[in-house]
């Protein structure tokens, strides 16, 4: 069997740096900007493209209808 590790940033920081060290680590790296607004979590999805490269084993965690991106 193969395992893969999934690593979800808190949604409370909204910062890149988990997912990007799962991606290195050949691991899916998933951004959780669920509390912030897409203007405070542009520059954390930006970081996250950049340094994810060619990989595809990367997303984002987005529910549009939180109280956050109805403000």
């Amino acid at each position: 069997m193969n395992f893969s590790l999934i690593a979800i940033t808190p949604s409370h920081q909204c910062r890149a740096e988990l997912a990007i060290a799962a991606i290195r680590g050949g691991e899916v790296g998933i951004l959780d900007c669920n509390t912030r607004t897409p203007t405070q979590f542009a520059d954390a999805i930006a970081s996250l493209r950049k340094h994810a490269g060619d990989s595809d084993r990367w997303g984002i965690r987005c529910e549009l209808t939180s109280d956050a991106h109805l403000a």
